[in-house]
């Protein structure tokens, strides 16, 4: 048995608004750089905000770039840059952990630099002749 009756004319009044027009509902998080034990209030967070744009943003916020962001969320397994908020279950007063992919000494490098300590950052950062690759690196990136 329905709780309403849906031939009575008060039922049929009511229309179904499509969630995409509704809104945004905005909310925060925590932010956990876990190099460095910091931690950053994030506002402007919504249920469909996808894990690839956070992944943007903090790169603008923190200066970490995208593709080596880890984000995580309760159960330290990397959340897909895909997924959604809605998705991950990630709620208003969250935490979620922004890790650096250990691979070519990039976390020592971005720990160093928010410690303000610049002689580890030459050390990890450039080869002997001084050249701007990050010595680490198999790459060979530029900054």
């Amino acid at each position: 048995m329905f709780w309403f009756n849906p031939r009575s004319k008060r039922g049929k009044s009511h229309k179904v608004v499509p969630s995409s027009s509704l809104p945004r509902r905005l909310f925060s998080i925590t932010l956990h750089l876990a190099e460095t034990s910091e931690t950053f209030p994030l506002a402007g967070c919504y249920s469909d905000l996808t894990v690839v744009k956070l992944k943007h943003h903090l790169e603008l916020l923190t200066g970490i770039p995208l593709h080596f962001q880890r984000l995580q969320y309760l159960d330290e397994v990397d959340l897909p840059d895909e997924s959604t908020f809605k998705y991950n279950d990630i709620v208003p007063g969250g935490t979620i952990t922004i890790r650096i992919w250990r691979q070519d000494g990039w976390g020592l490098l971005v720990a160093a630099a928010a410690e303000g300590d610049i002689t580890q950052v030459d050390s990890i950062a450039f080869v002997n002749d001084g050249s701007a690759l990050c010595k680490h690196s198999k790459r060979g990136f530029m900054y």
